[in-house]
C-alpha cells in the first residue's frame, strides 16, 4: 500500500514538473503565435476593406453597379474556394510553405494595384487576396497545432481574436479619418501592407526550420 501512495505521489510529482517546465513560450512559439496574430489581423482588415472603399472606388473609376457588386463577389467566392483546396495542398506541401506563397502573393497584388489604379488590376487584387485569406483559413489552425504547446494554445487563439475584432473596428475608422485624403489605392496599401509584412519576415527569415515542429508534437504526446 505504501509503495503504490509513494508511486502516486512521485508520478504527481513527475506530471506538474513536466506541465512547470512546458509553461514557458519557447522563442519558436512566440514567432509563430505573433506571426498567425498578424496574419488573422490582415485577414480582418481585407474581409471589411470592401465595404470601406467600394464606393470611393466606384465613384472614381464610374463603375456600373454590376461591377461594383462584383469587387465583393470576387473576394467571397474566391475565399470560399480556396480554404478547402489550398488546406488539402498544405497537407501534402506543408503548412509554412502555402503561408508564405500566400503572403507574398497578396504583397505583390497590393503593390500593383495602388501603383497601376484600374478596374482589371483591382478586381484581380481582391481574387488574390481572397485566395489569401482562404489559405489563412484553411491551414492557420494546423500551423498553430504543429508549433505551439496545447497548454498554449489558448493564448494564443485568444491574441488572433483580439486582433481580430480590434482591427475589423480599426479599418472602418481609419478609412473615416484618411480615405477622402489620400484615396482609395493608397488606403488599401497602408492598411494592408503593414500587417502583411511582419509575418513574410518571422515565417522566411526568423524561424528556424532545424527547430523540427515534430518535436513539439512529440513532448505534447509525452505529457
Amino acid at each position: 500500500m505504501a509503495s503504490v501512495i509513494k508511486s502516486d505521489v512521485t508520478y504527481a510529482h513527475e506530471e506538474s514538473s513536466l506541465v512547470k517546465k512546458g509553461s514557458t513560450w519557447s522563442r519558436r512559439e512566440v514567432l509563430v503565435t505573433v506571426s498567425i496574430t498578424l496574419i488573422k489581423v490582415a485577414d480582418s482588415v481585407e474581409l471589411y476593406l470592401p465595404g470601406v472603399v467600394t464606393q470611393s472606388v466606384a465613384c472614381q473609376l464610374k463603375l456600373s453597379r454590376l461591377l461594383e457588386n462584383f469587387l465583393g463577389v470576387s473576394f467571397y467566392v474566391s475565399l470560399a474556394v480556396s480554404t478547402l483546396v489550398f488546406g488539402l495542398m498544405a497537407n501534402r506541401w506543408g503548412t509554412k510553405r502555402i503561408l508564405l506563397i500566400s503572403q507574398y502573393a497578396s504583397i505583390a497584388s497590393i503593390a500593383i494595384c495602388a501603383l497601376l489604379p484600374a478596374y482589371i488590376t483591382l478586381i484581380s487584387s481582391r481574387i488574390v487576396i481572397g485566395v489569401s485569406v482562404g489559405i489563412s483559413f484553411g491551414v492557420l489552425t494546423t500551423y498553430l497545432g504543429e508549433n505551439v504547446l496545447v497548454e498554449h494554445m489558448a493564448w494564443a487563439y485568444l491574441l488572433g481574436a483580439v486582433g481580430w475584432t480590434v482591427f475589423s473596428a480599426w479599418v472602418s475608422l481609419f478609412g473615416y479619418l484618411v480615405l477622402d485624403l489620400i484615396g482609395w489605392r493608397w488606403f488599401i496599401a497602408c492598411s494592408s501592407l503593414p500587417f502583411f509584412l511582419p509575418p513574410v519576415i518571422i515565417l522566411q527569415f526568423l524561424l528556424d526550420d532545424t527547430d523540427d515542429p515534430d518535436e513539439v508534437n512529440g513532448s505534447q504526446g509525452l505529457q
